[in-house]
């Protein structure tokens, strides 16, 4: 069964959130092909609907009638605190357990401090927002998480190349060895092969 209308929210939810299909191939673990015809018009099934709905974080009506809006207002709270609790976040805005350091690698990820939760909290209140503001810092994170994935891409090949050429600088050094012992077996062989052409 197609379904235009549906078709439509769901590009405009990819879109809103600054995604490229190919980008929700592993955040939704769904084939490219599959989220291609869902764009297309193609019903999603329960489970895609619903992996749809907890990556976005979407209103379920919404999305199945269009009937209402995506991110419906929700009531403030009486006291509004600026600090989140991380475990309270979505999954792809959580902490990781290490970080990266471009001159050393992967390492434990030291507490959080409260600094760390109070931007994690602000980040998480603007992603569940439905502002202008959401699509430019998901757009802003995807473009972060791309030049820092493609530093660890780069820290890794120089280090792949650091060891080649330790390779190849140790099989110069064995060329070099053998070339002169060649050589040295070659002066003492000289007397043998005078007496020889002397005979």
């Amino acid at each position: 069964m197609k379904d235009k209308e549906l078709r439509n929210r769901i590009k405009w939810l990819r879109n809103n959130g600054g995604f490229k299909q190919t980008d929700l191939v592993e955040k939704l673990n769904l084939k490219i092909s599959a989220i291609q015809s869902h764009e297309y018009g193609q019903w999603p099934n329960r489970n895609n609907i619903f992996k749809y709905l907890e990556f976005y974080r979407c209103d379920e009506v919404w999305l199945k009638t269009g009937h209402g809006v995506p991110y419906p207002e929700k009531p403030e709270p009486s006291k509004p605190s600026l600090i989140y609790k991380v475990e309270d976040c979505p999954k792809q805005v959580a902490a990781p357990e290490k970080e990266y350091d471009l001159h050393g690698g992967w390492k434990p990820r030291p507490e959080m401090q409260d600094e760390d939760h109070n931007m994690l909290g602000k980040a998480f209140e603007i992603i569940r927002s439905n502002t202008i503001y959401r699509p430019a810092l998901l757009a802003n994170i995807n473009a972060f998480h791309a030049a820092m994935t493609t530093e660890k891409k780069l820290d890794k090949t120089e280090k792949q190349l650091d060891n080649t050429m330790k390779i190849l600088e140790d099989q110069a050094d064995t060329i070099r060895q053998m070339g002169l012992r060649i050589a040295a077996l070659e002066k003492k062989n000289e007397p043998a092969e005078k007496d020889v052409a002397a005979g």
